[in-house]
C-alpha cells in the first residue's frame, strides 16, 4: 500500500484521474480541430447568390389585415390537389439543406407534409 501523501500533495489514484482528464482534453482539442478543418471546407462560397434582391422587404405578419390568400390544411392536402398550387401554413418541424435544394418536413397540429424547396432563375 502506498504511503498516505503529504499535505498539499496528490494521491496516486487522483493523479491518475488528472492524467486521464488531460488526455482526454488533448482529444476534444484534436477533434474539434479536425472538424473545423471539414466545416470550412463544406461552408465554402458555390457562387453568386442567384436570390440576390429577390427578396423584397416585408412588414412583420401580425395578423392586423386578412389577406385574400386561401390557406389550405395540410390534412386536406392529397390527390385532388395534385399539379396545382396552394398555401400552407405550419411549423417548420425538420430540414435539411443538399446541394441546391431543402427538405422540409411542416407540421400543423398532428399532421405533416414534406416538402421540397430548389433554387431556380426565378426563385
Amino acid at each position: 500500500k502506498a504511503p498516505a501523501p503529504a499535505d498539499g500533495e496528490k494521491s496516486e489514484n487522483q493523479k491518475k484521474k488528472d492524467a486521464k482528464k488531460a488526455e482526454k482534453a488533448n482529444k476534444k482539442a484534436a477533434h474539434k480541430a479536425e472538424s473545423g478543418k471539414d466545416a470550412a471546407n463544406e461552408d465554402k462560397d458555390d457562387g453568386p447568390d442567384v436570390s440576390a434582391g429577390k427578396y423584397g422587404v416585408q412588414e412583420m405578419n401580425q395578423s392586423r389585415n386578412k389577406p385574400n390568400i386561401v390557406i389550405t390544411h395540410i390534412g386536406d392536402l392529397g390527390v385532388k390537389l395534385n399539379e396545382k398550387t396552394v398555401n400552407i401554413r405550419g411549423r417548420l418541424h425538420a430540414s435539411r439543406a443538399k446541394g441546391k435544394q431543402c427538405f422540409m418536413v411542416i407540421r400543423q397540429q398532428q399532421v405533416t407534409v414534406q416538402c421540397l424547396v430548389y433554387v431556380s432563375d426565378q426563385v
